[in-house]
């Protein structure tokens, strides 16, 4: 394969990737990157084709007209100090952060005889291809316009705190707008129609505040008519006087 920095091709979200992985360790190894595919790839269905070209086969499609690449080949090779960092790279940031819808850009991932995709919930699968990826690891991209084009940060920088939120207040807030924008774009049944978490939360919102109004109105309706029952039961409708019985008339004397 061609060296990632000859693939104009190369979609920008996965340009992104590379520079982190760079900027993660400047010294990495780099034999085993690549992007657009050998010959090898042209014969069958691969990220690694150019979209929208004759003679060659890509699993998806796009919307443009762009030949573009959406497969990257990262050397496993990170850190000679460190055999295990592109593994915990992918284990304890990436995989965490596409399960929890936080990143939606990359469509699967292979590494070690491992695959996990977008389609599986980000389950990890054996991976029965001819290539085990024990060398390299393998990132393919979404056709989507927006996954495409994004250069937003990965948060690669992660694996080497203890904690995401040992990172510094842009990194923070990064991950913030990025955790907010999945939430809000979370797909939710409502009725038969699936809606948009954020269409959702303001419908709800919506009804709940008109529920409550009716709510106000009949609990001052039943109030009133309590205060008018009231009034009545202590207002007089009559005279009640009750007059003195007539006494009863004495027995004639004796003759």
């Amino acid at each position: 394969m061609m060296a990632a920095k000859d693939q104009p091709a190369l979609v920008p979200c996965l340009v992104q990737l590379f520079d982190e992985f760079d900027e993660l360790r400047p010294k990495r190894d780099r034999r085993t990157d690549g992007a657009e595919g050998n010959l090898a790839h042209r014969l069958t269905s691969s990220d690694h084709n150019r979209d929208d070209t004759p003679g060659t086969r890509t699993p998806f499609t796009d919307d443009d007209r762009r030949p573009e690449v959406h497969a990257a080949d990262v050397d496993d090779d990170l850190d000679d100090d460190d055999p295990e960092l592109m593994h915990r790279v992918i284990q304890t940031v990436l995989l965490p952060r596409l399960r929890a819808g936080v990143e939606t850009r990359l469509q699967n991932i292979i590494h070690r005889r491992k695959i996990y995709s977008r389609s599986t919930g980000w389950d990890e699968e054996t991976y029965w291809g001819s290539n085990p990826h024990t060398e390299h690891a393998h990132f393919s991209a979404r056709y989507t316009a927006a996954a495409e084009k994004s250069t937003k940060p990965y948060g690669l920088a992660a694996v080497d705190r203890e904690s995401e939120w040992d990172m510094d207040a842009a990194g923070r807030k990064a991950l913030a707008e990025a955790f907010a924008d999945a939430l809000a774009n979370m797909p939710v049944k409502v009725g038969e129609e699936t809606w948009k978490f954020s269409t959702a939360l303001g419908y709800l919102t919506r009804k709940a505040y008109e529920i409550d109004k009716t709510l106000d109105a009949a609990a001052d309706e039943l109030a009133q008519h309590v205060a008018d029952v009231d009034a009545a039961a202590i207002t007089p409708t009559a005279n009640t006087a009750v007059k003195p019985a007539k006494a009863a008339p004495k027995p004639a004397p004796p003759k």
